[in-house]
């Protein structure tokens, strides 16, 4: 089978009509959720058969919610200089492409 090309896709999707535009958008998104969803859950039980079998060792909360802001933080900055200059997307757009609304 011939390799597609995101382009290819694009196009594509450009020629269907507005409705199953949306609907394509919906899936892909669900689609992607869902694999995070499982990528997350694969991960979790890793770590949690890594700890049981004392590969990681215990730390204070204080600690891991602290590395996780520093992580949050750097994450937004990077986020940020990659919007640049392009306009910001009204947050009821933002939601809705999160998955939030």
């Amino acid at each position: 089978m011939a390799a597609i090309t995101l382009d290819r896709v694009l196009t594509e999707a450009e020629s269907l009509p507005a409705d199953e535009q949306v609907m394509l958008e919906d899936l892909l998104r669900q689609r992607r959720l869902e694999a995070w969803r499982g990528d997350t859950a694969a991960e979790a039980k890793k770590a949690a058969k890594d700890f049981r079998a004392g590969k990681l060792k215990s730390q204070p909360a204080d600690d891991v919610i602290a590395r996780l802001r520093v992580d949050d933080v750097r994450e937004l900055n990077q986020a940020i200089e990659r919007q640049g200059n392009k306009p910001l997307a009204p947050w009821a757009k933002a939601k809705k492409n999160l998955g939030l609304a």
